[in-house]
């Protein structure tokens, strides 16, 4: 019994893995959101740790509203900054909503796709609490809402 347990098992982690994108363990969503990224120094990785903010002002976000691909297991956008895999970013994160809170957010470069003048960057969240991973996923449900109503009435 333990062996099949664990064959079922090794089965769904390979379904899961990020070569397969049709099954992830987290929806993704294209939304618009104030974001500010960075690159961490090496010396300043074993102090990261993702969580909220202060409220900023929101004069200090002006021009930061970027579109991503976003998912409480990582995220894509597109940069003037080119980054290498492994290198960490962090994220500043805010969300277009009424009382949105700030994020301060980091994730491990998984892929770079080079352009002319900006690259595309997708990120994997590293050193995430839950509270944090659970304000992006509600932003995520509720952004995925939005897009089920559109396609319903078409105008939204």
């Amino acid at each position: 019994m333990k062996k099949k347990q664990n064959k079922e098992t090794r089965r769904i982690t390979d379904e899961v893995s990020p070569e397969n994108s049709v099954n992830r363990e987290f929806f993704r969503v294209d939304a618009q959101i104030h974001l500010l990224s960075g690159l961490v120094p090496h010396d300043e990785r074993s102090n990261i740790c993702s969580r909220t903010m202060p409220n900023i002002p929101s004069s200090s976000w002006a021009d930061t509203l970027k579109t991503v691909d976003i998912s409480g297991a990582g995220i894509a956008f597109d940069s003037n900054d080119f980054y290498g895999i492994g290198d960490i970013v962090a994220l500043k994160i805010m969300f277009k909503r009424d009382g949105g809170v700030p994020l301060l957010v980091y994730g491990e470069v998984v892929r770079v796709e080079p352009y002319l003048n900006y690259c595309r960057v997708a990120l994997r969240y590293v050193a995430m609490d839950e509270r944090t991973r659970s304000i992006i996923m509600r932003f995520v449900f509720e952004r995925e809402r939005e897009i089920i109503a559109e396609r319903r009435v078409g105008w939204l």
